[in-house]
This record gives C-alpha cells, structure tokens and sequence, in this order.
C-alpha cells in the first residue's frame, strides 16, 4: 500500500474488552503499529469556533429548554474533526500504522445515543453523516473486539485505574453496554457493506490475546 495516504486501525470495543492488551502485542508482532499522542491543541481551536457557529444558533432558537452539550460530548465532534488531518500528516510522515482507541465509531455512536436533543435534528444528522463518510473512507482494518457483560463489568471493576462504570449501578452499567453495542453492530454492518474495510471481530473470554493478534498479523494487507 502506497505511503502517500493514511494507514488507519481503529480498535473497537466496550470497557474491558480487551483492546490495550491487544494494542500491545499486535505493536510487539509489527513495529509500524503505533499510537499518537493527541494532535496538538491548535487542531481543536481551528474547529471549535465552526462549532460554535453551526450548534450554538440552533440551539437557542430550537433546543435552549433542553440541556446544551456536555464538555465530553464537545470534545467527541472536535475529536471528529480534528483528528483525521493530523493522522494523515504524522501517519505519511513517519510510515506508521496508526491505531484509535477508541476511535471514530465510538464518537460518533456517543454523540447520537447519549448526546441531547439538539443530535436529533436532521442539521446535526447532517453533519454526523459528514463524518461517518469521511471516517469510513479513512479506515482501512476495524478490530471488534467484545465479551460477555458479566465478564466486561467484573474486569472493569477489578482494575485500578478511574472508569466510570465504577460509579453506576451494575444494571446501569450492562445498560450502556447494550446501547453502544447495538450502535457499533449498526454503524459496523453500514461501514463494511459500503466500502473494502478489513474486519476482525473476536470475543476476548473465547481466545487468548496472543492467538488474536498472530491471527491479525497474519492477514492484515498493510
């Protein structure tokens, strides 16, 4: 594949799925995958006032009863929008693969299941679809990665480190899983039957993260 485009690896999965661990040993099988750090914050200054310019409007003329985006849910669309450029440049200029996680299908299934009213207007549908198109059109290998819920809530509330599913209910927990997974599965399906991207999709309680990344190796046409 030709070093003048990007050559994108995008790591898909819910909390505890497996996918740092994975991330690690495909790395160990092939130096070129690799991780950037986050673009610099001129990336987002350069989006956010088209941002503000395209949501803030419509929002106080339609949405201003109903609640505003959260600082999360504006770093998803600035994430969206920034990212790519600065993939394309650092991926060419060091012939890196680059691997997301997480990544475009997990922004955009964020900001349409859990953002506010205002991602129900058919403006911001607009502007979501703009970014579905431009992201797919990036992606060259999608790596699904998934476990039974059981399993997903108690490996997260084994680790350390600060997730927020260590602050809800388990049943809201399970909940959320749910709702992303059923986005994935949809914006997954619509992706691969629309362009010629790699898929690999495991179930991380069934197979060993050594078994899953030879097997990835092994097939990737990078």
């Amino acid at each position: 594949m030709s070093k003048d485009r990007l050559l994108l690896m995008e790591m898909l999965g819910l909390c505890g799925a497996g996918k740092s661990s994975l991330y690690r040993q495909l790395k160990q099988g092939n130096p070129r995958i690799h991780k950037l750090p986050p673009p610099p914050k001129y990336y987002y200054l350069l989006c956010l006032p088209k941002l503000t310019i395209l949501w803030l409007p419509l929002y106080l003329i339609r949405y201003r009863k109903t609640r505003w985006f959260s600082l999360g849910e504006i770093r998803l669309m600035l994430y969206l929008e920034a990212w790519l450029p600065y993939l394309k440049k650092q991926s060419i200029k060091h012939d890196q693969i680059i691997v997301l996680d997480p990544g475009s299908i997990y922004w955009l299934s964020a900001l349409l299941e859990f953002g506010p009213e205002i991602t129900r207007d058919p403006r911001f549908k607009a502007w979501w679809s703009a970014m579905y198109w431009r992201w797919m059109n990036a992606l060259d290998i999608i790596i699904w990665l998934d476990a039974p819920d059981e399993v997903l809530y108690n490996r997260v509330i084994r680790r350390d480190e600060y997730h927020e599913v260590k602050y809800i209910s388990k049943d809201e927990a399970i909940a959320s899983f749910g709702r992303y997974r059923g986005w994935y599965q949809k914006i997954v399906e619509q992706m691969i039957s629309q362009r010629d991207i790699q898929i690999f999709s495991y179930t991380t309680d069934q197979i060993s993260t050594k078994q899953m990344a030879e097997e990835i190796l092994a097939k990737i046409n990078l």
